[in-house]
């Protein structure tokens, strides 16, 4: 949860190359953000950060990739849209 960029593009890599050893690839990326002087919890993002990647964002690094990746958004303060999203080769679909 509240990983940075650098992070989704580690796991992208270490699951889609011929040697993973996996039939299919599957990462979970999570966001809770909050307001900076009321977190929740010391794991919360602030809903302003700059770290923030957004679905298309992510739908963009899962081009060209085999991996599927389940996307998720709480944010209590309302600046980015909640909810979750299925992303592979650079397609969304928004759960319901």
């Amino acid at each position: 949860m509240n990983e940075a960029k650098e992070h989704l593009v580690d796991d992208i890599e270490r699951l889609d190359h011929a040697d993973a050893n996996i039939v299919q690839g599957f990462i979970v990326h999570l966001y809770r953000l909050s307001n900076a002087e009321l977190k929740f919890s010391g794991r919360d993002w602030s809903h302003n950060s700059a770290r923030i990647l957004t679905p298309e964002q992510v739908g963009d690094l899962s081009v060209g990739t085999s991996v599927e990746i389940y996307y998720g958004m709480a944010d209590s303060m309302g600046k980015h849209e909640n909810g979750a999203w299925h992303i592979k080769s650079g397609q969304m679909s928004k759960i319901k």
